[in-house]
C-alpha cells in the first residue's frame, strides 16, 4: 500500500512538474521574443540618433557660417549713410554733368568762330 500511495504522489508530483514547466516556458518564450525586439529597436534607435546628430551638426555649421556672414553686412545706420553719400554724389554728378555740357556749348561755338574767320 505504500508502494501504491507513493507511485501515485509520484504521478502527482510529475503532473504537477510538467504542468510547471510548460508553463515556464510559455511565460519565458515571450521574453526571449520581448529581448529580441528590444535588442532591434536598439539597434534601430542608434541609427537614428547617429542620423539626428549628424544632421544636427550640419545645421550647427550651416548657422556658424552665416553667422560669421551676417557680421561683415553693414547695420541699418551704416545703409543709412551709404545712401546720404550717394545722394551727395549723385547731385555732384549732376552739377559736373551741367557744367559739361556749359563748356561743351562754348567750345562748339568758338569752333564755329574759327571755322568762320578761318574761311
Amino acid at each position: 500500500m505504500e508502494m501504491e500511495s507513493a507511485k501515485s504522489w509520484l504521478a502527482l508530483i510529475s503532473l504537477a512538474i510538467s504542468v510547471a514547466s510548460t508553463i515556464w516556458m510559455f511565460i519565458s518564450s515571450g521574453s526571449k521574443r520581448t529581448a529580441t525586439d528590444l535588442s532591434d529597436f536598439k539597434k534601430q534607435d542608434a541609427v537614428e540618433k547617429k542620423a539626428l546628430l549628424d544632421a544636427l551638426q550640419a545645421l550647427t555649421t550651416r548657422t556658424q557660417s552665416l553667422e560669421s556672414d551676417i557680421k561683415h553686412l553693414p547695420d541699418s545706420k551704416s545703409v543709412m549713410e551709404l545712401q546720404l553719400a550717394i545722394e551727395k554724389l549723385a547731385g555732384r554728378l549732376g552739377r559736373i554733368e551741367e557744367n559739361q555740357l556749359g563748356m561743351s556749348r562754348t567750345v562748339l561755338q568758338v569752333q564755329e568762330f574759327l571755322m568762320k574767320g578761318a574761311a
